[in-house]
């Protein structure tokens, strides 16, 4: 197991797979986030998450396609 504790050993990390394992943990963090901001009562928070959901789930269902 790889342990990243920030951003740049995160990036280094991911600079020798391919973009399609920045997609899929882009979706299972977002994912992971989801039930905790669904329990919450902040609206904008709700539709933050949601939003964050959707597009990494996207930009990994269809790579093609420019979401920019």
């Amino acid at each position: 197991m790889v342990a990243i504790r920030n951003h740049e050993k995160l990036r280094d990390w991911l600079d020798n797979k391919p973009v399609d394992w920045a997609r899929a943990m882009a979706l299972r963090s977002a994912l992971r986030v989801l039930p905790f901001a669904v329990r919450s009562d902040r609206p904008a928070l709700h539709i933050a998450v949601f939003r964050a959901t959707a597009i990494s789930w996207s930009a990994r269902k269809f790579p093609d396609q420019d979401i920019a």
